[in-house]
């Protein structure tokens, strides 16, 4: 049964599900690939919301209540759907933590999100998550996860935590509460117990905390809102023109905005089916969009150029494929064209950011084909405005400048940094997103950079200063710094600009693997040029323009110059 109506007033992310399980109980909701393809999760629109209330009980029992921040170290599961329904029952906030974090970047998101429990899984690929956790919690050996309730500061360096789970329940470590464990503990509350606790959260209560890298190098969480980020879910749902009848491949992970809102909630709100992959594989995703005749798809220009250069793209057939989204980075108006001839869909292109909820702009199926692909549409759910970056004023069509959004997809806020949010949202509540950008006088924006040198690898925000910090401590390092340079299936890759301490040496290839070691692979470093002295401003700052157009005409890199 198609699902006609949304009140951003009055409904909250549990009254979505229980609206989309009313009409189509046995519709699946979830699909999940992991595991290369070899495991397939299907959950019907009724299994997830058992499920998840039993999770909710679990977590209730265990003394998660209102406001408590629920952190999440998990790939695209059935477990991490179910722990973002079953938080918001309850009135808790999920925090999800980037799949791909090492141990440092994930310690830093654990304490300063005040989580006070954690859910995980023992690996990913080849990222041991219980290896970090047992150099991060050794109280883990001795703690009695089983008692019936949690403790309190059992965790030196988290002294918010009180309970670990563990998804996997055959490899637990010691110490853990296995996922069966934690829904055991609830099994004494009963529906109605739950309901009457379902039914005091509110549209305005914080729903998720995102964590997104800023242009200074610390994560910041955004405090996203139940109506934050189902009316953003809603607009896009409309401009994707999802139904009740449509199966959408995200293949993007579910702890960016993209995946979560764009995908999983945007699907929840029309009732559609979900399918995700744990990992985008080109060609399991080749194969899923033709076996699950898949309607719809989305995801950062990446994934469509390797879609269309895996060797069996020809052997599947796409005949249900009717539209798909692509945002993130910059990507070339003939890829897109190429895109919809290949697959027999249309292209939407969309921008945001993590605090904006995300969804900004989007392009729509009747626009025409240029400026479908070619800007990132219009303002959907929103205002934007384009103002001068130094006196603040609105500026006309056709002149370049900062792009400010306001309108219920601007987040609360960065959580536990009032300063910092003071610098992105103003007085009037507009959201400075640090884009340069043009308005047409059709009323379609177009990107033209960015205010700050933040750089964008394959839709991954990556800050230099943070990179910069961590080639430094390298012993042979004097000074680095990083920039953005094009790159034609990431969009923009990171070039590491090293001057070396005297009588020191190292190697490009050593200070990559160095690189790697510590920081998430979106981060590392693709190419290391080294230097005595640096391009400098009378201040004596790095003019980090001139590093980016001399080694970009050096290593013979092509710019791609749409944005999308």
């Amino acid at each position: 049964m198609p699902i006609s109506t949304y009140d951003s007033a009055t409904e909250t992310l549990p009254d979505r599900l229980a609206a989309a399980r009313s009409g189509n109980a046995e519709r699946e909701a979830i699909v999940c690939y992991q595991d290369n393809g070899a495991r397939v999760t299907r959950l019907t629109y009724d299994e997830l919301y058992r499920r998840a209330v039993e999770i909710a009980k679990g977590l209730s029992a265990r003394g998660v209540g209102y406001g408590d921040n629920v952190a999440i170290w998990l790939p695209n599961c059935p477990e991490w759907v179910l722990f973002q329904h079953a938080t918001a029952m309850i009135g808790a906030v999920l925090v999800p933590a980037n799949s791909f974090y090492r141990q440092d970047e994930f310690e830093y998101l654990l304490r300063q999100s005040d989580s006070v429990v954690l859910v995980y899984t023992p690996r990913f690929l080849n990222l041991d998550y219980q290896q970090a956790l047992a150099n991060l919690m050794p109280e883990l050996e001795t703690a009695e996860a089983h008692s019936e309730t949690a403790d309190a500061s059992r965790f030196e360096r988290f002294p918010m935590l009180r309970d670990v789970v563990c998804v996997d329940d055959e490899t637990c470590l010691p110490g853990t509460l296995s996922l069966q464990g934690l829904v055991d503990a609830g099994r004494e509350m009963t529906d109605e117990d739950l309901l009457r606790i379902t039914a005091d959260v509110k549209p305005d209560d914080t729903l998720m905390i995102m964590y997104t890298s800023g242009t200074t190098g610390d994560p910041k969480g955004c405090i996203l809102s139940h109506a934050n980020l189902l009316t953003n879910s809603w607009h896009f749902s409309e401009a994707l023109e999802l139904a009740d009848d449509s199966r959408y491949l995200i293949p993007v992970p579910f702890f960016h905005n993209g995946g979560c809102v764009l995908g999983l909630l945007s699907a929840l709100q029309r009732g559609s089916t979900l399918i995700s992959m744990d990992r985008f594989v080109p060609s399991l995703a080749l194969r899923i969009l033709d076996e699950e005749k898949c309607t719809h798809t989305g995801g950062v220009p990446t994934n469509y150029i390797a879609l269309l250069h895996d060797p069996s793209v020809k052997e599947h057939t796409y005949d249900a494929l009717r539209m798909g989204f692509m945002a993130g980075a910059p990507c070339p108006v003939e890829t897109s064209r190429a895109v919809e001839n290949t697959f027999g869909m249309t292209l939407i292109i969309g921008m945001g950011m993590t605090e904006s909820s995300p969804l900004i702009t989007v392009s729509r199926r009747n626009d025409p084909f240029e400026l479908r692909v070619a800007s990132v549409g219009r303002p959907k759910g929103c205002e934007v405005k384009i103002v001068d970056p130094v006196t603040g004023d609105e500026l006309g069509p056709g002149i370049d400048g900062e792009l400010c959004t306001r309108g219920p997809n601007v987040m609360r806020g960065y959580y536990k940094m009032p300063e910092k949010t003071a610098e992105v949202i103003d007085s009037e509540g507009w959201l400075h997103t640090g884009d340069i950008a043009r308005r047409d006088e059709d009323g379609f924006y177009h990107v033209t950079g960015r205010l700050k040198d933040l750089y964008i690898v394959g839709g991954e925000n990556v800050a230099p200063v943070e990179v910069e910090a961590y080639v430094r401590t390298h012993a042979a390092v004097q000074d680095a710094y990083l920039v953005g340079v094009p790159d034609e299936k990431y969009g923009e890759v990171g070039l590491a600009v090293v001057q070396l301490r005297a009588g020191h040496e190292t190697t490009e290839a050593e200070l990559i693997e160095y690189c790697r070691g510590k920081l998430a692979s979106f981060k590392v470093p693709r190419y290391v040029q080294f230097v005595t002295e640096y391009p400098l401003t009378p201040a004596g700052k790095v003019k980090k323009f001139v590093l980016v157009e001399e080694y970009s005409t050096l290593l013979s890199l092509k710019r791609n110059d749409i944005t999308a």
